[in-house]
């Protein structure tokens, strides 16, 4: 059992509460991992590695409004919560500072987990900016495998 998913495109940060939803999949054996909600279901009981990696804009990459004379560059700030069946096991976030900065952070955990449980991962805050996801500039994931 293993699977590995990205986001194919740039996006707006997340606001609190929402899912980071992985739309390219590159690997799902077992299929455990749904690519309409975000959410890994552990096809069998065992031990678990997650990893999961964020990388934030210092510039807008999705576009500003032309219609706006008072947007300002928002520079990239964000987190991703790994949520094992609503509770959390692992965070990680990044931010930026400058206009040409980017920033990035990936986490990792071993998990003991139980067949059907549920492996999402969330935004707690507000993010601010954009994120990115491109092979120029690194790409935003979520991955996982089992271990034992």
């Amino acid at each position: 059992m293993a699977f590995y998913a990205y986001y194919s495109n740039h996006f707006t940060s997340l606001s609190k509460g929402s899912a980071y939803v992985y739309d390219a999949v590159e690997t799902n054996l077992g299929n455990g991992y749904n690519k309409t909600s975000g959410i890994f279901t552990a096809p069998t009981s065992g031990l678990y590695a997650f990893t999961w990696t964020l990388h934030v804009a210092g510039k807008d990459v999705v576009g500003k409004s032309s219609s706006n004379s008072n947007q300002y560059t928002r520079y990239g700030e964000a987190n991703a919560v790994l949520k094992q069946n609503g509770a959390t096991k692992g965070a990680i976030a990044a931010d930026t500072e400058t206009e040409y900065d980017a920033g990035s952070a990936t986490g990792f955990v071993l998990l003991e987990t139980k067949s059907g449980d549920q492996f999402q991962i969330t935004a707690e805050v507000d993010g601010e900016g954009d994120v990115y996801s491109a092979d120029e500039y690194g790409r935003t994931t979520f991955s996982g495998f089992r271990v034992a």
